[in-house]
């Protein structure tokens, strides 16, 4: 929210209470209104460290800087400030700006629904089955815009895999990458959750990029500020990961950032106000 050169987090704190007032007055215009008990808010503040690398502020190195909403009778009331850390459910989807412990919701859904598995005598054909139309349809909601780290996401898929490995006709000390082979090739073809997570968010990138909406906006915006504080390349997408990561702030295009370079792949913009192109293409 700070706009200007030598803009404060008080400053920030402000625009976000305007900003905030102004949209829930305009609910209760409508006859809407915002309910106090599910808003929260995050207050994000940065430290570096002598080589120039970033972290989040802690929470007790931050002020208090309480945020309201208006209420239909004149009155206001609190909201819940979170930490970075926190995971919060929006839209059926869970995520933090930090990126850490987003994968909660999904591990617990995908561990429930195999000790379900486990106890419903399923015949490993009719398991396979509901593994991709009743399981994976689940886990797959909200995978695109999941911060979590890619070697989180995998380390995660193995826990629920470890329990429906058997119900599908492996063994569990077959080795761990069997489970998630093709079927065609014996495996047992089990969803890679950080192959799938990079073809959700690629689709999602691939489709608004460029646009004029809002969401088109906000990806050039985090397209362009990822290209500044990287300040090497306009093509981010092509540059090593695992050297220049540390530079760059979680989110989104930089978790998109991280699975295409794990999977040797490259994406080619032609498309931002800082290298003065129209188009885009995937090489």
């Amino acid at each position: 929210m700070c706009e200007e050169e030598g803009d404060t987090i008080q400053t920030a704190h402000e625009a976000i209470q305007r900003s905030i007032s102004s949209w829930g007055e305009l609910l209760i215009a409508t006859g809407g209104a915002l309910k106090p008990p599910k808003c929260f808010y995050h207050l994000i503040g940065y430290k570096w460290d002598q080589e120039g690398n970033w972290s989040y502020q802690h929470e007790s190195d931050l002020p208090e800087l309480p945020i309201t909403v208006p209420l239909p009778d004149v009155s206001t009331a609190p909201i819940q400030q979170h930490s970075v850390l926190t995971p919060s459910i929006t839209l059926g989807g869970q995520t933090s700006p930090s990126g850490h412990h987003a994968l909660s919701s999904a591990l617990r859904k995908s561990l429930d629904w195999a000790h379900t598995a486990r106890n419903s005598n399923l015949r490993p054909r009719d398991f396979h089955i509901s593994v991709h139309r009743k399981f994976w349809p689940k886990i797959k909601y909200g995978l695109c815009a999941n911060t979590s780290p890619l070697a989180d996401l995998v380390s995660a898929m193995h826990r629920p895999y470890y329990w429906m490995a058997p119900i599908g006709g492996m063994i569990r000390s077959a080795k761990r990458e069997i489970r998630y082979l093709d079927t065609g090739f014996y495996g047992l073809g089990f969803p890679h959750w950080g192959i799938e997570s990079l073809i959700e968010a690629y689709k999602k990138f691939f489709i608004h990029f460029g646009t004029s909406s809002v969401v088109g906006v906000q990806l050039q915006m985090s397209i362009e500020n990822l290209i500044i504080e990287l300040g090497i390349s306009s093509q981010p997408f092509t540059i090593p990961y695992p050297r220049y990561n540390s530079r760059a702030t979680t989110g989104f295009c930089t978790c998109l950032w991280e699975k295409l370079d794990k999977y040797k792949l490259k994406l080619q913009l032609r498309k931002t106000s800082l290298c003065h192109q129209d188009s885009m293409t995937n090489g």
